[in-house]
């Protein structure tokens, strides 16, 4: 079977492409599962709201980093890919898509529910009062 030989441009952009996705995947799955830490008691008083910037965050990683460097491998004909390499990156930006598409959908929900969370709070702690709003950092 005759392997065409790879330019060196495309193996930076391959090694490029790799590395953006194995470090995006390794934050989401830290970022996104405590990270650990002493501070497991403010987890119930935060809530989910921390989860909306950093999930905006990778979701803007995939859609400026990851999409543009998956569609350049796909629809690239000068590298001449293989068959396996064509399925291979088809299978790939087809779970690329699926993610930025309920990626978006999940944070607009979850926008929308903070944001009718925070203005049903704001008409129920009477004046004066310490609200759940201020309960974000840790008081010794």
């Amino acid at each position: 079977m005759f392997c065409p030989p790879q330019t060196s441009g495309f193996n930076v952009l391959n090694y490029v492409r790799v590395s953006v996705c194995v470090s995006v995947r390794v934050n989401v799955v830290y970022g996104m599962g405590g990270g650990g830490g002493d501070d497991d008691d403010e987890e119930g008083r935060k809530g989910n709201t921390v989860l909306i910037p950093e999930l905006a965050g990778f979701w803007m990683l995939s859609l400026l980093l990851q999409f543009p460097l998956q569609m350049f491998l796909f629809v690239n004909e000068e590298t001449i890919p293989s068959p396996i390499e064509r399925a291979v990156q088809g299978i790939m930006l087809s779970f690329l898509i699926v993610q930025l598409i309920s990626g978006f959908f999940a944070l607009r929900h979850a926008s929308q529910h903070q944001a009718k969370r925070f203005h049903i709070m704001q008409f129920q702690t009477p004046p004066g009062s310490r609200s759940e709003l201020n309960l974000v950092t840790k008081i010794d």
